[in-house]
Protein backbone atom coordinates (compact mmCIF):
# COMPACT_ATOMS: atom_id res chain seq x y z
CA UNK A 1 0.00 0.00 0.00
CA UNK A 2 1.62 3.32 -0.97
CA UNK A 3 0.19 6.91 -0.06
CA UNK A 4 0.13 9.83 -3.57
CA UNK A 5 2.29 12.51 -2.37
CA UNK A 6 1.54 14.93 -5.11
CA UNK A 7 -1.00 16.39 -4.06
CA UNK A 8 0.34 17.15 -0.60
CA UNK A 9 0.43 20.59 0.67
CA UNK A 10 3.62 20.42 2.95
CA UNK A 11 7.17 19.76 2.28
CA UNK A 12 9.20 16.45 3.51
CA UNK A 13 5.68 14.75 4.17
CA UNK A 14 7.98 11.13 3.91
CA UNK A 15 10.00 12.04 6.55
CA UNK A 16 7.99 12.70 9.16
CA UNK A 17 5.17 9.59 8.98
CA UNK A 18 6.17 5.83 8.38
CA UNK A 19 5.56 3.99 5.24
CA UNK A 20 2.01 2.30 4.50
CA UNK A 21 4.15 -1.00 3.60
CA UNK A 22 7.55 -2.54 4.36
CA UNK A 23 7.91 -3.90 1.20
CA UNK A 24 6.33 -1.73 -1.30
CA UNK A 25 7.64 1.68 -2.48
CA UNK A 26 6.75 4.38 -5.01
CA UNK A 27 10.25 4.54 -6.47
CA UNK A 28 10.02 0.89 -7.09
CA UNK A 29 6.82 1.66 -9.44
CA UNK A 30 7.39 2.04 -13.21
CA UNK A 31 3.73 0.27 -14.47
CA UNK A 32 1.12 2.12 -15.48
CA UNK A 33 -1.16 2.90 -12.35
CA UNK A 34 -4.79 1.97 -13.01
CA UNK A 35 -7.89 3.50 -11.33
CA UNK A 36 -9.93 0.76 -9.51
CA UNK A 37 -13.43 1.25 -10.95
CA UNK A 38 -15.49 -1.63 -8.20
CA UNK A 39 -15.68 -5.59 -8.19
CA UNK A 40 -18.37 -5.97 -10.59
CA UNK A 41 -16.56 -4.10 -13.24
CA UNK A 42 -13.54 -4.90 -13.89
CA UNK A 43 -10.66 -7.80 -12.65
CA UNK A 44 -7.05 -6.71 -11.78
CA UNK A 45 -5.58 -10.19 -11.50
CA UNK A 46 -2.72 -9.67 -13.92
CA UNK A 47 -2.15 -5.71 -13.02
CA UNK A 48 0.63 -4.42 -10.01
CA UNK A 49 -0.70 -1.60 -9.03
CA UNK A 50 -4.17 0.25 -8.57
CA UNK A 51 -5.46 3.15 -7.13
CA UNK A 52 -7.71 3.65 -4.95
CA UNK A 53 -10.41 6.59 -5.45
CA UNK A 54 -11.82 6.01 -1.44
CA UNK A 55 -13.22 9.83 -1.94
CA UNK A 56 -15.78 9.23 -4.20
CA UNK A 57 -19.51 8.08 -3.67
CA UNK A 58 -20.09 7.20 -7.41
CA UNK A 59 -18.08 3.94 -7.19
CA UNK A 60 -19.15 1.06 -4.48
CA UNK A 61 -15.63 -0.04 -3.24
CA UNK A 62 -14.71 -1.46 0.24
CA UNK A 63 -12.18 1.42 0.61
CA UNK A 64 -14.90 3.90 1.06
CA UNK A 65 -13.95 5.84 4.82
CA UNK A 66 -16.44 4.13 7.19
CA UNK A 67 -16.88 0.80 5.53
CA UNK A 68 -15.85 -1.83 8.31
CA UNK A 69 -15.05 -5.01 7.65
CA UNK A 70 -18.23 -7.25 7.72
CA UNK A 71 -16.44 -9.93 10.11
CA UNK A 72 -15.33 -6.70 12.36
CA UNK A 73 -18.55 -5.30 12.97
CA UNK A 74 -20.34 -7.11 15.18
CA UNK A 75 -17.28 -6.92 18.05
CA UNK A 76 -16.64 -3.71 17.17
CA UNK A 77 -20.27 -2.85 18.32
CA UNK A 78 -19.84 -4.15 21.25
CA UNK A 79 -16.96 -2.17 22.29
CA UNK A 80 -17.93 1.31 20.74
CA UNK A 81 -21.18 3.59 20.33
CA UNK A 82 -19.59 4.47 17.55
CA UNK A 83 -18.65 1.64 15.23
CA UNK A 84 -17.81 3.56 11.96
CA UNK A 85 -16.36 6.41 13.72
CA UNK A 86 -14.09 3.90 16.04
CA UNK A 87 -12.59 1.96 12.72
CA UNK A 88 -11.91 5.37 10.82
CA UNK A 89 -9.38 6.12 14.11
CA UNK A 90 -7.80 3.06 13.96
CA UNK A 91 -7.29 4.05 10.48
CA UNK A 92 -6.03 7.47 10.50
CA UNK A 93 -4.30 6.25 13.54
CA UNK A 94 -2.13 3.95 11.36
CA UNK A 95 -1.81 6.07 8.69
CA UNK A 96 -0.18 9.17 10.71
CA UNK A 97 2.45 6.79 12.50
CA UNK A 98 5.34 9.19 13.10
CA UNK A 99 8.47 8.29 11.92
CA UNK A 100 11.57 7.67 14.74
CA UNK A 101 12.79 10.85 14.02
CA UNK A 102 9.95 12.88 14.86
CA UNK A 103 8.66 10.50 17.78
CA UNK A 104 12.72 10.98 19.04
CA UNK A 105 12.26 14.75 18.39
CA UNK A 106 8.68 14.83 20.42
CA UNK A 107 10.60 13.39 23.62
CA UNK A 108 13.63 16.17 23.26
CA UNK A 109 10.44 18.77 23.37
CA UNK A 110 8.86 17.55 26.47
CA UNK A 111 12.03 17.54 27.96
CA UNK A 112 13.09 20.47 26.99
CA UNK A 113 10.07 22.71 28.26
CA UNK A 114 9.73 19.92 31.44
CA UNK A 115 5.98 18.67 30.04
CA UNK A 116 5.24 15.51 32.54
CA UNK A 117 2.17 13.78 33.06
CA UNK A 118 -0.78 14.63 34.02
CA UNK A 119 -1.03 17.20 31.21
CA UNK A 120 -4.15 18.53 29.23
CA UNK A 121 -3.65 19.89 25.75
CA UNK A 122 -5.28 22.60 24.07
CA UNK A 123 -5.37 23.87 20.48
CA UNK A 124 -6.59 27.28 19.85
CA UNK A 125 -6.81 28.10 15.80
CA UNK A 126 -7.54 31.93 14.90
CA UNK A 127 -5.33 32.58 11.16
CA UNK A 128 -8.52 31.52 9.24
CA UNK A 129 -11.19 29.78 11.45
CA UNK A 130 -12.95 33.16 12.63
CA UNK A 131 -13.41 34.44 9.07
CA UNK A 132 -14.08 31.12 7.21
CA UNK A 133 -15.14 28.44 8.83
CA UNK A 134 -16.68 29.13 12.75
CA UNK A 135 -17.48 31.41 15.59
CA UNK A 136 -14.90 32.75 17.78
CA UNK A 137 -14.50 30.80 20.83
CA UNK A 138 -12.89 32.49 23.90
CA UNK A 139 -10.01 31.37 25.61
CA UNK A 140 -12.14 31.61 29.01
CA UNK A 141 -14.56 28.45 27.49
CA UNK A 142 -11.70 26.77 27.33
CA UNK A 143 -10.13 26.57 30.19
CA UNK A 144 -13.68 26.12 31.81
CA UNK A 145 -13.59 22.29 31.09
CA UNK A 146 -9.98 22.15 31.46
CA UNK A 147 -10.71 23.80 35.27
CA UNK A 148 -13.47 21.05 35.44
CA UNK A 149 -10.67 18.18 34.75
CA UNK A 150 -7.49 19.26 36.32
CA UNK A 151 -10.16 19.23 39.84
CA UNK A 152 -11.59 16.27 39.44
CA UNK A 153 -8.76 14.05 38.00
CA UNK A 154 -6.49 15.69 41.37
CA UNK A 155 -8.84 15.42 43.81
CA UNK A 156 -9.54 11.60 42.98
CA UNK A 157 -5.54 10.95 43.08
CA UNK A 158 -5.33 12.73 46.04
CA UNK A 159 -2.72 14.28 44.08
CA UNK A 160 -1.54 18.00 44.09
CA UNK A 161 0.77 18.35 40.66
CA UNK A 162 1.36 20.91 38.88
CA UNK A 163 -1.39 21.96 36.39
CA UNK A 164 0.17 21.70 33.17
CA UNK A 165 -1.66 22.57 29.59
CA UNK A 166 0.44 22.22 26.51
CA UNK A 167 -0.90 24.96 24.20
CA UNK A 168 -1.20 24.27 20.18
CA UNK A 169 -2.06 27.44 18.26
CA UNK A 170 -1.09 29.22 15.22
CA UNK A 171 -1.04 32.80 17.14
CA UNK A 172 0.97 31.46 20.05
CA UNK A 173 2.45 35.12 20.39
CA UNK A 174 -1.02 36.72 21.76
CA UNK A 175 -2.25 33.37 23.12
CA UNK A 176 0.20 32.51 25.73
CA UNK A 177 -0.03 36.09 27.17
CA UNK A 178 -3.49 36.06 27.45
CA UNK A 179 -3.53 32.57 29.27
CA UNK A 180 -0.99 33.18 31.13
CA UNK A 181 -2.29 36.68 32.58
CA UNK A 182 -5.50 35.23 32.90
CA UNK A 183 -4.65 31.82 34.98
CA UNK A 184 -1.44 32.65 36.85
CA UNK A 185 -2.03 29.51 38.57
CA UNK A 186 -1.57 27.15 35.65
CA UNK A 187 1.40 26.34 33.87
CA UNK A 188 1.09 27.05 30.11
CA UNK A 189 4.07 24.86 27.84
CA UNK A 190 4.40 25.44 24.35
CA UNK A 191 6.74 24.30 21.31
CA UNK A 192 9.86 26.22 21.15
CA UNK A 193 10.50 28.88 18.25
CA UNK A 194 6.90 28.05 17.54
CA UNK A 195 5.77 31.40 18.45
CA UNK A 196 4.57 33.01 15.63
CA UNK A 197 1.69 35.78 15.46
CA UNK A 198 -1.20 35.84 13.15
CA UNK A 199 -0.18 38.62 11.30
CA UNK A 200 3.20 36.49 10.55
CA UNK A 201 1.12 33.38 9.26
CA UNK A 202 -1.17 36.14 6.83
CA UNK A 203 1.73 37.92 5.65
CA UNK A 204 3.51 34.74 4.67
CA UNK A 205 0.77 32.14 4.00
CA UNK A 206 2.59 29.95 1.31
CA UNK A 207 5.46 30.02 3.69
CA UNK A 208 3.60 27.78 6.17
CA UNK A 209 3.94 24.81 3.97
CA UNK A 210 7.71 24.36 4.42
CA UNK A 211 9.80 20.92 5.79
CA UNK A 212 10.34 22.95 9.01
CA UNK A 213 6.26 23.88 9.55
CA UNK A 214 5.16 20.44 9.04
CA UNK A 215 7.87 18.78 11.27
CA UNK A 216 6.45 21.61 14.00
CA UNK A 217 3.17 20.73 12.93
CA UNK A 218 3.22 16.87 13.38
CA UNK A 219 5.45 17.16 16.80
CA UNK A 220 2.17 19.37 18.06
CA UNK A 221 0.09 16.54 16.73
CA UNK A 222 2.18 14.12 18.51
CA UNK A 223 1.97 15.60 21.96
CA UNK A 224 -1.66 16.76 21.93
CA UNK A 225 -2.79 13.16 21.29
CA UNK A 226 -0.43 11.88 24.07
CA UNK A 227 -2.09 14.34 26.91
CA UNK A 228 -4.71 12.77 29.70
CA UNK A 229 -6.59 15.87 27.85
CA UNK A 230 -7.50 17.68 24.83
CA UNK A 231 -9.85 20.54 24.52
CA UNK A 232 -10.72 21.79 20.90
CA UNK A 233 -13.37 22.17 18.79
CA UNK A 234 -14.54 21.18 15.96
CA UNK A 235 -12.45 22.71 13.54
CA UNK A 236 -9.50 21.70 15.43
CA UNK A 237 -8.06 19.96 12.42
CA UNK A 238 -5.32 19.73 9.91
CA UNK A 239 -5.32 20.08 6.12
CA UNK A 240 -1.91 18.02 4.63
Amino acid sequence: MLVDNKNVHYKGIEKVFLPLSKTCSSEDISMKVVEWLGESQLKYEDIAVVSLNAGSAEYETFFKAFTIPESLQERIEVLHDDPNLWWIGQIMRYLFRPSRWITDKVQQIKQKINLVHPYVSIHVRKTDKHSLEAKRVGIDEYMEHIIDWFDNSLRSAGSSSTRNIYVASDDLAHVIPDVRRKYPNYKFLYQPNDKKSLKDMRQDFFGRYTEEVLVSLVCNLVILSQSDYFVGTYSSNVRL
